[in-house]
């Protein structure tokens, strides 16, 4: 998380890490409207990815989230998108890979994992 945060930063980004997600949960809580999107590993302590982006999804339904995973399987996409989550990459994506997951999904698109035909929320 450290080496996407750094070089989000260094992007331009404004980024604000957490390790834990019930940490993440509590700061999108207290200012919904301060973040344009979440990157969270779908296993994270305390709160699972899927469970954080749901209750995300919750508050803000067209929020932007991309989710990694060390290898991100069908089903786990498949789930992911009946809750509204666009974006999933790999967790040895590169960050280049990730942020332009990140950048398609604010402009109103698809993220590149997302299949042809997919709608974007």
């Amino acid at each position: 998380m450290e080496l996407l945060t750094l070089s989000l930063g260094d992007l331009g980004y404004r980024v604000t890490g957490h390790t834990d997600a019930r940490a993440a949960l509590e700061a999108f809580l207290k200012e919904p409207d301060a973040f344009d999107a979440l990157v969270s590993d779908l296993s994270m302590p305390h709160l699972a990815g899927f469970e954080l982006a749901e209750r995300l999804l919750r508050v803000r339904p067209e929020f932007p989230v991309v989710l990694t995973s060390g290898w991100v399987r069908e089903e786990d996409e498949t789930a992911g998108r009946a809750i509204g989550i666009l974006g999933f990459a790999a967790k040895g994506s590169s960050v280049e890979e990730i942020v332009r997951a990140i950048d398609a999904l604010l402009r109103g698109g698809t993220s590149p994992s997302t299949p042809p035909g997919a709608e974007a929320g």
